[in-house]
């Protein structure tokens, strides 16, 4: 188990440094706003980063669940019928099912909900001790 999160991170750590630098800037941006110090701003920074890979995770999730796919792959065929190219039933049922097999799932969300849930605890413990 061990060796698969680390293989994950070293597979996606542009991903992670990415999602951090978004959450410090937001960590910033919310600083400005609100004008907390110290450890209170420590405690919102950690919080911070936490809900970029949290909602980054769960976009990935629903993402690789199919959740909206009918609804894209829908509308591809209702452009198609707007351009005037009709296609039968089955050729339709076929292209949904091949469209499904070829959508690209996402490796990173045990990567990134880990970081969410280890960044939520750092968030809570300086809050404790704030």
């Amino acid at each position: 188990m061990r060796m698969a999160i680390i293989s994950l991170i070293k597979k996606h750590w542009k991903t992670a440094a990415a999602l951090f630098v978004v959450g410090v800037a937001l960590a910033f941006v919310l600083k400005n706003n609100s004008g907390s110090t110290g450890l209170v701003f420590v405690s919102d920074a950690f919080f911070s980063i936490a809900m970029v890979f949290l909602i980054w995770g769960l976009i990935h999730m629903v993402g690789n669940m199919n959740v909206f796919a009918s609804m894209i792959y829908g509308t591809k065929c209702l452009v198609k019928l707007i351009r005037g190219k009709q296609d039968s039933s089955q050729t339709v049922k076929d292209g949904y099912l091949e469209y499904l097999k070829t959508r690209r799932h996402h490796t990173d969300i045990v990567m990134v909900m880990l970081f969410a849930g280890g960044f939520f605890v750092l968030s809570a413990l300086f809050a404790f001790f704030a």
